[in-house]
Order: C-alpha cells, then structure tokens, then sequence
C-alpha cells in the first residue's frame, strides 16, 4: 500500500503552491482536484507587489497579464487617488506554470477525484474519493469556499460575500483602477478594472442583496454593454480554527480573505508558503502553523475587520477617512501597519538559500 506524505485536496492556486512547497522538501506528494481540467475562476486576480515574496521576477512575467499604479477610490460623484505599486495575473496561466513545476518535482495531481471522506486514525489520515482510497500522514486542505475537508474536521464554515463579475469591450489603455462606494453595495463596493483585452466589472455583496442582479442592473443603468455575467462565493474573514492532527487548511477552505476587499490569493500563498516550513512529518505539530499565520497578520486582519465596518459609514464620514488615507503610504497586505509599528516578518528560508 502506497503511503503519501502529504495529500493536498484541491487543485487551484493555493493547493498547487502548496503541494510544489512540499515536494521541493522531497515529501511525496499527490493532489487531488474534483474537476476534469481547471477552467476560470471567479476572481479578478488583482494582487499587489508582494505576489515577488512567492516568485520571482522572472517567474512572475509569465502570467502578470499588466501592472497598475494608481487607483482611485469613488464617494459617489467625488474621487480620492491612492498610488501604489500592484499586478494583474492571469489566474489560468499562473496555474498551468504550477504545473509544469510539479511535474519537474515529480508530483502527481489527479483530475476528476472528488473526495468524500477525510478520516483521521493513529498515524495517518485516509482520503476516500468517488473511485480511490488513499492514505497518506498529513492533509492539507485546500478545497475552496465549501471545503469538504474543513466539514470533515466538524469545524464551522465562514459566512460568505458573493462576488460577481462581467466584462465590457475596452476603449482605451489605462493603468488605473477604480473603485466605488455607493448605496448599491452597502457594506461593500464595486469596482472597473480595465484588463489586457477587457474591461471588468464586479461587486461583492451578501447574498440576499442579490448581487448579480444589482451589478447587471448598475452596468444597464451605465449604458455599458457586458458579457460573461457570473458569481462565486467568498468567504468573508478567516475561521478562528483550521488544523487538527494532522489535517490543516489553506485558503478560502480557512477563510483567508482580506475582510475589507474579499482577496484572499496573497493570504492563501502566505499560508502554503508558511506550511511548507513550520510543518514536519517527524513532529507535526500543525498548531505552530496556525499560530505563524495568526502572528503574521493577525492586527492587519483585525484592522481589516474594521475598515470594513467603516464601508457603512455616511458619505461625508467616508470622504474624511479616504482624504487622510490618501496622504498614508500603505502596503496593501500588512494595512496594520498605519496604525501599529512593523509587525512579524516571515522568511521564506528556501528561497533566501537559492
């Protein structure tokens, strides 16, 4: 019988990065993915400059689809201008390059594999899926929004935006975003970010607001003429809880989103990246991997927390914070930072070894 080190479920972004992490230790390693190929993914892949702290420049330009350097934030009619250094990627090429880095490792990943079952026993954990039944020592976790492998650790589930976006022709280069807050998206706001080929539209919104109808409703209102209407689940803020034994998650399947913008590509990659050095087959003590993650960006999620409470605020509250914000330089993964001195750093120590 086969034994596996380390079975990571789900084959998206973060579960690639993390199995890749592991193989480059010499663990073996096999990844299970549901789907039969992976196709797009809901998510506008807007990242900041600290996506080079996981790859390197190199690496990067093979699927950084354009750079931006200016965003400006929207109180209705009034606009605050915020620059910065930050990438687009395309999701779809990011995950093929992790593949090919994969199989240089030697990895596996079986398409077509939803898993059913995650059970823990002394020593090992078991992973049963439609047609295979493997065993394995550690689990991660890596399997979205509705994780089947946080359900098999009778842990709660975050609450949930839904984020939805669509896409209109482009009329012209630009490298800047926007974003708005306005009385549609209460709690929240919506945003245009013009791609390679397009322009996007999304929103977030809890579910009952109906948000694809309201973003449908926006664009009409505009005169823009969009496609490719669609919508995901997002979870709203890490879980208080996410290992046992010797099962941990990563990702949305843990919650890790920034609060106050719904991204969670950069958490995710912290979290695998994170995994990869703390945790040992020798002495798995997955607890030193959540406390790594908490101490790393607890106060910025915390921080989060808050400035998205501030999205209901009125108007005239909101142009204030915005006009001091504006003139604050902020690193857009560590937001604590305005407020708190220089928080815990996490090295990658492979990377610093090369």
């Amino acid at each position: 019988m086969e034994k596996y080190d380390l079975i990571v479920v789900g084959g998206e972004t973060i579960g690639l990065y993390l199995g890749l992490q592991f193989l480059k230790k010499g663990y073996q390693v096999v990844i299970l993915e549901q789907k039969e190929q992976l196709g797009k993914k809901v998510c506008s892949g807007l990242v900041s400059s600290h996506l080079l702290d996981f790859f390197s420049p190199d690496e990067a330009k093979l699927f950084i689809e354009k750079k931006y350097t200016e965003a400006t934030l929207w109180i209705n009619d009034r606009g605050y201008l915020f620059r910065g250094s930050a990438f687009l990627i395309d999701r779809e090429k990011l995950n093929q390059f992790l593949i090919r880095e994969i199989e240089k490792q030697g990895g596996k990943i079986l398409f077509g594999q939803k898993v059913c079952q995650v059970e823990e026993l002394p020593g090992e954990v078991v992973v049963a899926t439609q047609n295979l039944t493997l065993h394995s020592y550690l689990v991660g976790g890596a399997d979205g929004a509705f994780s089947r492998v946080r359900e098999s650790l009778d842990l709660p589930p975050p609450s949930f935006f839904q984020g939805c976006i669509a896409f209109s022709e482009k009329e012209r280069d630009e490298n800047k975003v926007d974003l708005f807050f306005t009385r549609k998206t209460p709690g929240f706001f919506s945003w245009r970010i013009p791609r390679k080929e397009n322009v996007e539209w999304g929103l977030a919104l809890p579910p009952h607001y109906k948000p694809q109808k309201v973003l449908a409703d926006m664009l009409q209102e505009r005169g823009i003429q969009f496609s490719g209407l669609r919508s995901a689940f997002i979870p709203r803020g890490p879980i208080k809880k996410f290992t046992s034994r010797r099962v941990f998650l990563v990702g949305d399947a843990a919650g890790m989103v920034k609060p106050h913008t719904a991204g969670g590509l950069m958490y995710g990659l912290r979290a695998a990246q994170i995994a990869s050095q703390v945790i040992h087959l020798s002495t798995p003590n997955l607890g030193e991997y959540e406390k790594e993650w908490k101490a790393l960006l607890g106060k910025d999620i915390l921080v989060e927390k808050i400035l998205q409470k501030c999205y209901h605020l009125p108007s005239w509250a909101k142009k204030i914070g915005l006009r001091i914000l504006s003139r604050v330089p902020i690193d857009q993964d560590h937001i604590a930072e305005i407020f708190f001195k220089k928080g815990k750093e996490f090295k990658d120590r492979d990377r610093e070894k090369t």
